[in-house]
């Protein structure tokens, strides 16, 4: 194809602007990549809050005790107190619905996951027991809520736990009605595993115009 003078310089003088348009294109394109990779890596490494944040997850305790327990060869010696009256008996080797029946109660500890109790405990750790050498969290209630404490004993470390304490009220408002309950769980290592060796619940509950019935309930766990 012919080209003539004029048409020569036309073309020397478009092809630096195409090239100096496509340059400038280039750089844009790869500032602009490179700020969102970096935008992606900096989210990446920022914690973001846990949604499920919990203070104790006792549903998992719970359930971890009744495996451990349901698989081990166990005597359960029972004693089950309702003002003077007492009575005693022993079970061996209950299965995992056996033990949920039994540490039902202890499922009421739940309730300090719910979104009622989040930001109303104040928490203090590394507290020394005065009857032991364990290390004590205690999370105590500032709101009017049925679970008023709940105390975590650990032996070094908190993974290492030795017993949960924890004070449950409820009826505070009601003049029909009050009941309290002390819960214990305690802990030791058997076979490298943390298992449950005994669990206690102390109360008592009053219904106006009648007096308060107070009971206590307490497991002692042996491996046979």
């Amino acid at each position: 194809m012919y080209l003539s003078k004029n048409n020569v310089k036309e073309e020397k003088i478009i092809r630096p602007h195409r090239q100096k348009k496509q340059t400038l294109y280039c750089v844009r394109f790869f500032i602009v990549t490179i700020v969102l990779v970096f935008s992606m890596m900096l989210s990446s490494c920022v914690q973001k809050p846990v949604a499920d944040a919990r203070y104790i997850n006792i549903d998992s305790i719970l359930q971890a005790q009744e495996k451990i327990l349901s698989a081990s060869p166990t005597l359960l010696s029972h004693e089950i107190r309702l003002d003077d009256k007492i009575v005693r008996n022993t079970s061996k080797s209950l299965d995992s619905a056996g033990w949920a029946t039994e540490l039902g109660e202890f499922s009421r500890l739940t309730a300090i996951n719910k979104p009622t109790y989040k930001g109303t405990f104040a928490i203090e750790d590394g507290l020394r027991d005065a009857n032991s050498n364990l290390t004590v969290k205690a999370l105590i209630n500032t709101a009017r809520l049925p679970i008023k404490y709940v105390k975590l004993y650990y032996q070094d470390h908190p993974f290492k736990l030795r017993k949960i304490e924890s004070l449950y009220a409820e009826g505070e408002k009601n003049l029909l009605y009050k009941s309290s309950r002390l819960f214990v769980l305690e802990f030791r290592d058997i076979y490298n595993k943390t298992m449950l060796s005994s669990y206690s619940i102390k109360g008592g509950q009053k219904i106006l115009a009648g007096d308060t019935i107070e009971f206590a309930i307490r497991g002692i766990i042996t491996i046979e």
